[in-house]
């Protein structure tokens, strides 16, 4: 174990750790291989392993979790699953299970049980919270989507701001698909500001 700040008198047990920050690490107690790097970091992880976390609070209340990448500021804050990477202030800060990548400021920020996602983008998949499945990458793209599922974003606002569940839709260039919602059905939106209309079924 190697450490640095006010961790060092906590640690009771786990091998391969390091620690450098006020707090980080401090109730580790057989959790290994983890880097801890910035205030409050893993300081729930108690039988955690294999995770990075650099900044302050991230992953702040993760017991028992593993192969998780945070890279910002309050970063999987409430995270207790496994196979996350988290890059950007906030990213995926909500969220509690999941298997998830989210790169961008407060990217994916809402999630709670969404898994097998990919955002990219500041904002990006922001009110999402658990949807599956789904690619969405530009800046705000699929931000005010809540559940959706199967979906491709690409593009800036793309997908944004149509709200509820959203099922299989495809969506390319700026503003694309903007308004959709609906569950059930597909959807096929390329080229700026392509596509706005709401289904429901």
């Amino acid at each position: 174990m190697v450490g640095a700040g006010d961790p060092l008198s906590f640690f009771a047990n786990g091998d391969a750790c390091v620690a450098i920050g006020d707090f980080t690490l401090r109730k580790n107690l057989t959790g290994t291989e983890s880097i801890a790097i910035g205030v409050n970091t893993l300081l729930e992880q108690t039988a955690g392993h294999c995770n990075v976390a650099v900044g302050a609070h991230s992953q702040i209340n993760g017991a028992d979790t593993g192969y998780n990448c945070s890279l910002g500021g309050y970063c999987l804050v409430n995270n207790q699953s496994k196979n996350n990477v988290a890059v950007g202030w906030a990213a995926l800060e909500g969220q509690t299970l999941g298997a998830n990548i989210a790169i961008g400021h407060s990217a994916m920020n809402g999630n709670k049980t969404g898994t097998r996602n990919v955002g990219i983008g500041s904002l990006v998949m922001l009110d999402g919270q658990t949807g599956t499945d789904n690619v969405a990458i530009g800046q705000e793209a699929a931000k005010n989507m809540v559940e959706p599922v199967q979906c491709t974003i690409i593009g800036s606002y793309a997908g944004g701001s149509g709200g509820g569940s959203v099922t299989n839709l495809t969506a390319v260039g700026y503003m694309a698909g903007l308004t959709v919602t609906g569950a059930g059905i597909s959807h096929t939106a390329i080229g700026v500001n392509a596509v706005s209309y709401t289904h429901l079924t």
